[in-house]
């Protein structure tokens, strides 16, 4: 056993929103010291905070875009850096006037739109997570992608089931 203590986890989400023509929303992160990089918008769970409702916040947060419903569709774990990030993948619907603006402007430079087939590099280590978990149509891969609904075994614990395959 380790003398040393293992910080927890960082649980953070990542929002995938699209809007009607399937493409996905990335904001071009400028923060300082950091490499550019493009992201979902997406942050920390603040206390007694659902993914789907962290994923609502940072959305409206980060780009002035409300929407009312989300869905998490899958969790993404990175490990090897101080401690464990663990990013819930959030998806919404954003309709097609909707207009992303830059409220955190020493956080980001822009926002744009973006095919899932055409996307802008280099990626967020978390966004290219969750993006890999996608498909060519934006859909949870049923290869890799398993439900984050509250089904539960036999035995009455959580358990992750596939998602079936869409056609």
């Amino acid at each position: 056993m380790s003398t040393h203590e293992t910080p927890p986890p960082t649980i953070g989400v990542g929002v995938v929103a699209r809007n009607p023509d399937g493409r996905v929303l990335l904001g071009e992160r400028i923060n300082t010291g950091e490499s550019r990089l493009w992201c979902l918008p997406g942050g920390r769970l603040e206390a007694d905070e659902s993914f789907e409702a962290a994923g609502l916040r940072e959305l409206r947060e980060e780009t002035g875009v409300q929407v009312d419903t989300a869905s998490a569709f899958c969790l993404c774990l990175r490990t090897g850096g101080t401690s464990p990030w663990l990013t819930a993948g959030v998806s919404v619907e954003v309709p097609a006037e909707a207009a992303p603006a830059v409220t955190e402007p020493e956080n980001f430079a822009s926002w744009s739109w973006f095919p899932l087939d055409r996307l802008p590099g280099p990626l967020f280590p978390p966004t290219a997570d969750l993006l890999a978990v996608l498909g060519a149509r934006g859909l949870p891969r049923p290869d890799i992608a398993y439900s984050l609904s509250p089904q539960t075994s036999t035995g009455g614990s959580r358990f992750p089931h596939p998602v079936p395959e869409h056609t």
